[in-house]
């Protein structure tokens, strides 16, 4: 045997290299003690040319071939039919009574489908974090954080944007640990940042529109109190 990292040749008994320190996968004659190396994740290349690829290419950055068929990520892709599942089942469950539409009760496949989406774990991978990002972004209505605009959105669309907003939260925190640094991250954080806003500002749309009352009703009193003074 020869090391595989400095080349010298080896005794058939050397657990490790004499000369660079390297193991060699052979186990201690009791099992215990031994180093071990394991390979996790795939590694894409180029069905051209063998490059390696990056996260999100469409073509390869050294032969220029263009890259078709792509999977799509797994972990996005096993929430959503986790969530197909759910909803496939919702006329078999106890349907809602008119006061529960009426006070706007969620049902038993929102609520599970909201916990699903919630807990699901965020995944480790470029691509995958990138992708809940991008989803959880794409799921939330913008409405459905307003006051004044929610009533024209369903129990089930408010408690999904509420859940996928959790969700976009914790894809990011974990994206900006994991990705730091990175240039899909800066598009993703763009992202996170700009549904923020828009949440934020609908969160307040109900305090401008009482603060803008308030100051048309100063307004009007001010112009009645003036008026008075003038006629007097």
């Amino acid at each position: 045997m020869f090391c595989t990292k400095c080349g010298k040749q080896l005794n058939d008994d050397d657990r490790f290299c004499p000369s660079c320190g390297k193991s060699t996968g052979m186990l201690a004659p009791d099992g215990a003690g031994a180093r071990r190396e394991q390979w996790e994740g795939t590694v894409f290349k180029c069905p051209c040319c063998g490059q390696v690829l990056d996260a999100f290419s469409v073509v390869c950055p050294s032969c220029g071939f263009e890259l078709r068929d792509a999977k799509a990520t797994t972990s996005l892709s096993v929430l959503s039919l986790k969530l197909q599942e759910i909803t496939a089942h919702a006329d078999k469950g106890v349907k809602q009574t008119l006061l529960e539409r009426l006070r706007r009760d969620t049902s038993d496949v929102d609520d599970r489908a909201a916990a699903l989406i919630k807990a699901f774990p965020i995944p480790n991978t470029k691509e995958d974090l990138i992708e809940f990002i991008i989803a959880s972004a794409a799921n939330i209505n913008i409405d459905a954080f307003n006051e004044m605009k929610r009533g024209n959105l369903s129990s089930s669309e408010i408690a999904m944007s509420n859940a996928w907003l959790s969700k976009l939260e914790q894809a990011y925190r974990k994206a900006s640990i994991v990705l730091d640094g990175e240039a899909s991250f800066a598009k993703a954080k763009e992202m996170y940042v700009s549904t923020m806003k828009k949440v934020s500002s609908a969160r307040h749309a109900i305090i401008r529109f009482w603060i803008a009352l308030g100051l048309v009703w100063v307004g009007i009193i001010l112009f009645c109190l003036l008026m008075a003074t003038v006629n007097s």
